[in-house]
């Protein structure tokens, strides 16, 4: 769990440092500004989140590998 939370700040202090970059050139493409581009983003990440939270708590990983409708919600997640 810890390499987590350390993956998380290096991610976060790259993103940081990205962001103060002041070159001309943008870093976003056109789609980012796009509605149905940022619904799209937010229901990912909270399905994404859901998912592991189930994942996390369940008493049987096994259990919860062997269960296809596991299997799909992560493919839907993937896509």
């Amino acid at each position: 769990m810890k390499w987590m939370i350390k993956y998380s700040l290096f991610v976060f202090l790259g993103l940081l440092i990205d962001s103060n970059n002041t070159s001309s050139h943008r870093l976003c493409p056109a789609n980012f500004h796009s509605p149905f581009f940022i619904i799209q983003s937010i229901c990912i990440a909270f399905f994404t989140i859901e998912f592991l939270l189930r994942l996390i708590s369940c008493p049987s990983y096994f259990d919860f590998i062997k269960s296809i409708l596991n299997w799909i919600d992560f493919l839907a997640i993937g896509k």
